[in-house]
């Protein structure tokens, strides 16, 4: 049920398997190079992956900021949307082949999230892929920490930098519904009942 107040807990720096990353990937290959946003922090490995190829690679950071800095119950629509566009801080005429959102749905409540796709939206192209982690239920445990690329298809997984916020449980039906220029195109389980997902942009809006 969407909105549902999740668990969470500490986890180790450690590593694990991804079905759906090397589907996300290929959105970078080919010459002509690729743009990347990640919504998580500088991880290492990330950087280090992502240097193998002709890329620009952004960091937004909002996975690691401080708790509910965008859940505020006074902000209106408009006023979110523009707090969200200057933590992206993108250039204004930047296109974005690869979207990262790693778990941060999951600390967002609905609204916040629709205001987040409409900061992003003027920056994806046609072909843009994303990739987002989230909760099977409300009675899923969210580990507490940061994610990078190790590989092609395997993800590190680092400690929270500061104190994990308020975990929220959206149903892929509701992302769905509030996700406006993205659609969830695939899913996978992972093994401690988090889950993985794959996003397309809707193409015939553009």
């Amino acid at each position: 049920m969407s909105n549902s107040t999740a668990l969470s807990m500490t986890l180790p720096s450690t590593s694990i398997s991804s079905s759906l990353m090397p589907q996300v990937l290929e959105s970078g290959s080919g010459e002509r190079g690729v743009t990347v946003l990640d919504f998580g922090m500088a991880a290492p490995a990330t950087v280090t992956f992502f240097s193998q190829f002709r890329c620009k690679l952004y960091f937004a950071g909002l996975n690691e900021l401080p708790a509910d800095q965008f859940d505020a119950d006074d902000l209106e629509h408009g006023a979110l949307v523009k707090q969200f566009q200057a933590a992206i801080n993108l250039p204004v005429d930047e296109k974005i082949d690869i979207v990262l959102f790693w778990d941060l749905f999951c600390f967002l409540t609905m609204p916040a999230v629709t205001a987040l796709v409409e900061a992003l939206s003027p920056h994806l192209k046609s072909s843009t892929r994303a990739h987002s982690i989230s909760l099977l239920n409300n009675r899923t445990q969210l580990p507490a920490c940061s994610y990078g690329i190790q590989s092609v298809d395997r993800l590190v997984q680092l400690p929270r930098v500061v104190p994990q916020p308020t975990c929220y449980a959206h149903s892929r039906q509701d992302l769905n519904s509030n996700l406006s220029d993205w659609t969830i195109d695939r899913s996978c389980l992972l093994a401690d009942g988090r889950v993985e997902s794959i996003l397309f942009t809707h193409r015939e809006r553009y």
